[in-house]
């Protein structure tokens, strides 16, 4: 099943909650205005797991931390124009979407 997590492009920074495959995970989203890209971080349990993900237009942006304790699915930027856009400071939440698929 695919799920669309909530975000947001009018700020640069936030943290919040979301439960994927039955655990809580604390999301933190930052905007790099130099680079125009997004940035994700993961916690649990008030502890880091994995920093700085890049959120680009790919299959899997959690394939390559699976020895952590990271949501078992796949996490996916999906640009929903077909246009293989990376998220940036207009389209984040509009246009291309975060989605996570169990």
């Amino acid at each position: 099943m695919k799920y669309t997590i909530p975000v947001r492009n009018t700020t640069d920074t936030y943290l919040f909650a979301v439960e994927l495959s039955g655990k809580v995970y604390d999301m933190r989203l930052h905007f790099n205005q130099r680079e125009s890209h997004w940035y994700l971080d993961i916690g649990r349990n008030d502890a880091q797991i994995v920093q700085g993900i890049k959120l680009v237009h790919t299959e899997d942006l959690l394939s390559q931390f699976r020895a952590y304790d990271i949501p078992e699915g796949k996490l996916i930027v999906h640009d929903i124009t077909g246009a293989y856009r990376d998220p940036d400071a207009d389209n984040f939440g509009e246009t291309v979407l975060l989605q996570y698929e169990d």
